[in-house]
């Protein structure tokens, strides 16, 4: 199949090359055949040697003003015009001035004879065709070739094309020399120019027609290059990524893996003490030599796990022993005897246990049930951040039976975001024809926010996109549409005053990033997907050559809907008056281009928008930007932003509230139930309190500080704006006070990514090897690679860090592993062996 792809695509090259290079050829012809007529102009109203230096002079001034002279001209036709029309209006050019010199022609006929005498008139009309149609030419033509090289990729045409302005006036100047020795007739120099002229206009339409057909059948033969995931996982992970896994991979992939990812696995079975694997360990101990370097590992883990079984098979009553003991290794063992002898009351008792440590294998090994009550427990822990993937990792193993109860439950439930992308993300893991519709009957909803976020995980896992489901995409296409536009009008009118503005257009623009994103994805899923990505390739581009690219493709692939041919490119023309009369025809209710006269106006454009139109990262960055809009009092409009029910919303209108309206801010407080104004005000005046120290707590990190510093890490790009919303419980505060710290890697929540939010740290593996790490920057805390069961650091002032399990972002961010691990190996090596850890540091 690749080798028949790759054989069409060179049999469209080729043909495009003869094409191109016909009509390169004809082009230059056509030139030729004004420069006769121009110069046969010429000669009632200048002297030959004038006539030919002035032509020359005339070409040579329009090559240099050329960029000029395109862009005007392009930007206000292009729009206006398909790609047929575009790419003939030299063509049309040159058989309108032929027609008009016919008819100069017939009306100064004298006599039977073919006698001409023209006037001043006539010699001008000869003259102008020079110099406008190489304004067509250089304008249109040029612009309309060089994009159709780009789309082909040929790139040794496109260097020729860099120079093809001079070849050109140098071939008419040449040609300006020969003029004088061809014959001086009427015939050579004009009829045969005009007849020429004419012939090759007519020849060029049908061969631009077949061009624009070879380009489609090129776009379609080119090979995507789709990154399929990899379905075979490899031990790194496995029970992270799916646990069920974990025994096969065990038994089929340990002998051949490398000895990282054995000692990998060995110590994470010993982790979850897996006594359920015993059997799997013995058999290793026996295909294994007693010489390998792994092997001794393997006994070791063998013998700690009969320890552990041994130790449970003396538990007279498991429910007590669960109630009453903190012994982790014998809690676990019991959990993953439910693999073995399973008891549905004992698991949904581990499943509402207090502790984080046993809910969460506890999830693993529900999911080997498809008991109704813990189908239900299940559903409930997805919108708990500490639980969601595990929960959704057991619903995937479920399978098909959760579906009806996910779908109920989401009816109830879709308020909250973070259950709603858990439970769709868990849909695609279930890769069922009813799980799919249920996300395809979602992008229906009335909420934006729930529709986009069906969208992007269609998108994002690859769901084929049937026939009879492509239509529920329509009223997001529409309405993103219109978000990009509104918002792109909004940013035009921005004054960046300030950081908290540049605050603002950015949120606006990721914003647009991803509604373009899910635009792209939406129309690939009608047209080719190649040719779609070529077109936006170029959106934002801002020169003519990339514009051209995209309005050739669109009006070439885009052609049997007109209202979405007419959108995608008002995207690219933004400005265009036809385009947006036709869009605000379709759309009266909308104003398509608001004109705010002053900042006040332009701000509160934003805040009245509905709650789904805009997300809540951008609202709170508007609600920020008040303080500095308004000069005297903010408008009592705040406090409905103070009373929200959403907590970014409510604590940025505090802040506001707090540092401007201090005396209303008391009164404001008041109408909240007693323990959230107790819980607002200390985070408030934690980090505002003018008479002391703002101070480092693990519980008063500000919502809009914490998604502000999220959207600056550079290996969470990868997510958006509206995810990193849904997201950010996933990222816990944690605050470490100055001096000497000691982490036991024995507790299961001190496992993970920390990153630095806010001072400098000092990592060691062992005690005595340190790292200087600085905002930003990530620590892998794991037990799998340090050399003690500790970890270390040193401050020299109080540290907050946000730490993330890794299972986390092994499942919200896609190529994790080359993400994060590329940063990693990235970070500077800062090697401080100054510092060393006391023993008896806590």
């Amino acid at each position: 199949m690749n080798a028949n792809h790759h054989i069409d695509n060179n049999l469209y090259k080729s043909k495009l090359k003869r094409v191109f290079s016909l009509q390169y050829v004809l082009n230059t012809v056509s030139i030729l055949c004004l420069t006769s007529i121009f110069l046969f102009g010429t000669y009632k109203i200048f002297n030959a040697d004038a006539a030919y230096l002035g032509g020359i002079l005339t070409l040579v001034i329009f090559s240099i003003m050329r960029e000029k002279v395109k862009n005007v001209s392009y930007s206000y036709l292009r729009p206006k015009i398909n790609q047929v029309l575009f790419s003939n209006l030299f063509n049309l050019f040159n058989l309108v001035f032929s027609a008009l010199c016919l008819v100069l022609i017939y009306i100064n006929i004298q006599d039977a004879s073919l006698v001409f005498e023209f006037s001043m008139l006539g010699s001008a009309i000869f003259m102008i065709g020079l110099p406008l149609g190489f304004f067509f030419w250089i304008s249109f033509t040029r612009t309309d070739e060089k994009a159709k090289l780009m789309i082909t990729k040929f790139d040794g045409i496109q260097e020729i094309k860099s120079y093809e302005i001079y070849f050109t006036i140098i071939i008419i100047a040449c040609f300006g020399i020969l003029y004088d020795f061809l014959p001086q007739t009427i015939n050579y120099l004009l009829f045969l120019p005009l007849i020429l002229l004419i012939i090759i206009s007519i020849i060029n339409f049908p061969l631009h027609k077949t061009q624009h057909k070879l380009i489609v059948k090129f776009t379609e033969t080119i090979k995507r290059d789709l990154k399929k995931e990899n379905e075979n996982l490899s031990l790194f992970n496995v029970y992270e990524k799916n646990p069920y896994q974990l025994s096969e991979l065990l038994r089929e992939k340990f002998l051949e893996a490398s000895l990282k990812e054995k000692y990998y696995i060995l110590y994470t079975i010993k982790r979850i003490s897996a006594i359920d694997e015993i059997g799997s360990i013995e058999l290793l101990i026996e295909k294994t030599d007693s010489s390998d370097e792994i092997y001794d590992t393997l006994v070791e883990i063998n013998q700690y796990l009969k320890r552990i079984k041994e130790e449970i098979e003396e538990i007279k009553n498991p429910y007590e022993y669960i109630e009453q003991s903190n012994d982790l290794p014998i809690i676990k063992g019991l959990i993953r005897n439910q693999i073995i002898s399973p008891d549905r009351n004992f698991i949904i008792k581990l499943l509402n246990d207090n502790r984080l440590s046993v809910k969460k294998p506890a999830c693993v090994v529900a999911g080997y049930q498809d008991d109704i009550n813990i189908i239900s427990i299940l559903i409930e822990h997805l919108e708990k951040p500490e639980l969601s993937l595990w929960a959704q990792l057991a619903l995937e193993n479920i399978g098909e039976k959760c579906l009806k109860y996910i779908e109920i439950e989401f009816s109830k439930r879709k308020e909250n975001l973070l259950f709603v992308e858990s439970s769709f993300a868990l849909l695609c893991r279930i890769n069922n024809e009813a799980a799919y519709q249920i996300l395809f009957k979602s992008l229906n909803e009335t909420n934006s926010n729930i529709r986009k976020i069906a969208a992007k995980k269609i998108i994002i896992n690859n769901i084929e996109v049937t026939e009879k489901n492509r239509k529920y995409f329509a009223k997001l296409f529409d309405e993103l549409i219109l978000t990009i536009l509104s918002n792109g009008y909004l940013i035009e009118q921005m004054e960046l005053k300030n950081e908290n503005f540049k605050i603002l257009k950015n949120a606006i623009e990721n914003e647009n990033k991803e509604a373009l994103y899910i635009i792209i994805n939406i129309v690939k899923l009608y047209y080719n997907p190649v040719a779609i990505e070529e077109i936006f390739r170029n959106y934002k581009n801002n020169n003519v050559e990339s514009n051209a690219v995209a309005n050739c493709l669109i009006d070439l692939v885009i052609n049997d809907n007109l209202s979405v041919h007419n959108k995608i490119k008002t995207l690219f023309s933004p400005r265009e008056k036809v385009l947006l009369e036709v869009l605000q025809e379709e759309f009266p209710e909308i104003t398509l281009q608001p004109n705010y006269e002053t900042e006040e106006k332009l701000i509160w454009g934003i805040l009245n928008k509905e709650y789904d139109q805009i997300n809540s990262w951008t609202r709170a960055c508007t609600i920020n930007i008040l303080q500095y809009a308004y000069k005297e009092d903010i408008p009592f409009e705040l406090a409905s932003e103070f009373l929200n029910q959403n907590k970014l919303l409510k604590e940025t209108a505090a802040v506001n509230i707090y540092k401007n309206l201090p005396e209303f801010y008391t009164i404001f407080l008041k109408r909240l139930p007693a323990n959230q104004a107790t819980k607002l005000d200390y985070l408030i005046r934690s980090n505002l309190d003018v008479v002391n120290q703002k101070q480092i707590h693990h519980d008063n990190l500000l919502l809009f500080d914490k998604i502000n510093f999220l959207i600056s890490i550079p290996y969470l790009n990868y997510l958006s704006v509206s995810e990193i919303l849904n997201f950010h419980k996933y990222f816990q505060p944690k605050v470490l006070e100055a001096g000497e710290h000691q982490i036991s890697l024995k507790e299961e929540f001190n496992l993970g990514y920390w990153i630095v939010e806010h001072g400098n740290a000092s990592y060691s593996k062992n005690g005595i090897d340190f790292n200087q790490f600085k905002k930003r920057d990530i620590i892998k805390v794991s037990d799998h690679e340090s050399p003690t069961e500790n970890v270390f650091f040193y401050l020299e002032e109080d540290v907050r860090f946000l730490v993330v399990d890794e299972v986390i972002l092994l499942n919200i961010i896609k190529n994790y592993e080359s993400i994060i691990q590329k940063y990693l190996e990235e970070l500077p090596d800062r090697n401080t062996n100054q510092k060393k850890l006391k023993k008896e540091a806590a």
